[in-house]
């Protein structure tokens, strides 16, 4: 694979180190890659390594013209791969005490960088959780998080994060991490996944971090509605087979995860958390049409791997109500012939 670099990058602050490495994957955002690189405000002691996962539009073009105003962002640009490259790519080449991920076509708010770091400083943690604020592009709202007070929750001891259900581990932007645990530890994106990669990267952090701080600062602006993507999203659409398989290597990378870094360490709601899984492949098979001895192999799999049938505890483990939806979805995903049935009521449900 060939890489390529742009822009003359000076290292920053703290001895000629910098504090922070944003990582920031980019495929065709060019119309707002701007706006994500201009919303990190923490830039005293921080490097912005965009990464251009050949992209064919002119997002690179216009990350380098920043980049010579603003000497903190690096550019590099190399084939398309798909998300989870470009993010290791990203801490290959970062070097920073801290590392969060930025995707290209979301933004971050005002002062809430400045005070996650703080709580890494001040605590030691080796992973500080924040809040993600789901918004339209047409919204796009920013909350300045200087003087908003922060709720913090301290996890200590290996693996001790991956007891609780309500402790995120959906997404890899919605935490500042250490640089230091991500690389002693080997901790990589799975780029054989197009989707769940950002949990699985989770799980392994988890097992090996001793200390994790959860906050319920909102720092993070998700963009719902974005028309941009860190990876070809059509491409990814037009291969359902691939998102399926995903989540049965999602499943099967946490056990294999778990049991080899946590051992014998007792993870009471482990198995729910792997039925979150089933419910992706569901829907994308029933509203891709697949037919039934698919779908059953499919289902089948799940089932070898201890993740199907769903129990309906899982609803309320995950501190979901029991809605009628939620109900009815759990129903048909643990019948086979009534779900692939159902498939034109799947969208409703």
């Amino acid at each position: 694979m060939s890489l390529s670099f742009a822009s003359p990058f000076t290292q920053n602050k703290l001895n000629g180190t910098p504090l922070l490495s944003v990582i920031i994957p980019m495929y065709n955002c060019g119309a707002v890659i701007e706006r994500c690189i201009s919303s990190i405000d923490y830039t005293e002691s921080t490097e912005i390594i965009v990464v251009d996962d050949g992209s064919k539009d002119n997002g690179a073009e216009i990350v380098k013209a920043y980049s010579l105003s603003h000497p903190y962002v690096k550019l590099i640009t190399k084939p398309n791969g798909g998300v989870s490259s470009a993010r290791n790519i990203g801490i290959e080449k970062s070097s920073g005490k801290y590392i969060m991920f930025v995707d290209a076509d979301d933004f971050v708010c005002p002062m809430g960088i400045k005070r996650i770091i703080d709580i890494a400083d001040r605590t030691g943690a080796d992973i500080v959780k924040y809040k993600l604020i789901f918004e339209t592009a047409t919204l796009g709202k920013k909350i300045n998080q200087g003087n908003i007070p922060i709720n913090e929750r301290h996890i200590y001891g290996m693996a001790e994060a991956l007891k609780f259900f309500d402790v995120p581990d959906y997404y890899s932007f919605d935490g500042l991490y250490s640089s230091k645990l991500i690389k002693e530890r080997n901790i990589r994106f799975n780029e054989d996944m197009h989707l769940h990669e950002d949990d699985i990267f989770n799980v392994k952090l988890y097992c090996e971090a001793e200390y994790v701080v959860v906050t319920d600062l909102k720092l993070y602006v998700y963009v719902v509605d974005s028309a941009y993507s860190a990876t070809d999203k059509k491409a990814v659409d037009s291969k359902n087979n691939k998102l399926v398989e995903s989540a049965l290597l999602a499943v099967r990378y946490r056990k294999e995860i778990v049991s080899d870094r946590c051992g014998d360490i007792d993870l009471p709601y482990e198995k729910y958390k792997c039925m979150r899984y089933v419910f992706g492949a569901y829907r994308t098979m029933i509203r891709a049409g697949y037919g039934f001895s698919e779908y059953s192999r499919v289902l089948n799999e799940f089932k070898s791997l201890g993740a199907w049938p769903v129990s309906y505890k899982w609803i309320k483990v995950a501190q979901f109500k029991y809605t009628i939806k939620l109900i009815i979805r759990t129903f048909l995903c643990n019948h086979k012939r009534l779900a692939f049935m159902a498939r034109r009521l799947s969208p409703k449900i």
